[in-house]
């Protein structure tokens, strides 16, 4: 089901994105012409997409989703192993 996202979502990211499935089954996206509008209809839309995915009723999964936009919520002392522990937070 993940790969079928992933395919889908390929499908709708601009050339500048990028998307990487990891082996613990989480779907990182770099979106770095991606506002906080744009970032919450993508969210809606995955939502919507995985929903849709989910045929076999018995086997529900659920969507969590974190994010980070920058610079807007880029602090002055974070390097990319705070971004990652946040992002992982807002996931955990």
């Amino acid at each position: 089901m993940l790969d079928r996202l992933i395919e889908r979502l390929g499908e709708s990211l601009h050339d500048s994105d990028r998307c990487m499935h990891s082996d613990d089954g989480l779907i990182w996206l770099l979106l770095p012409q991606t506002d906080h509008q744009a970032l919450r209809d993508l969210e809606q839309q995955l939502a919507d997409w995985f929903k849709n995915l989910q045929t076999d009723k018995r086997e529900q999964q659920a969507l969590e989703f974190g994010a980070c936009v920058l610079p807007d919520q880029l602090n002055e002392n974070d390097d990319a192993e705070l971004l990652l522990k946040r992002l992982s937070a807002a996931i955990a």
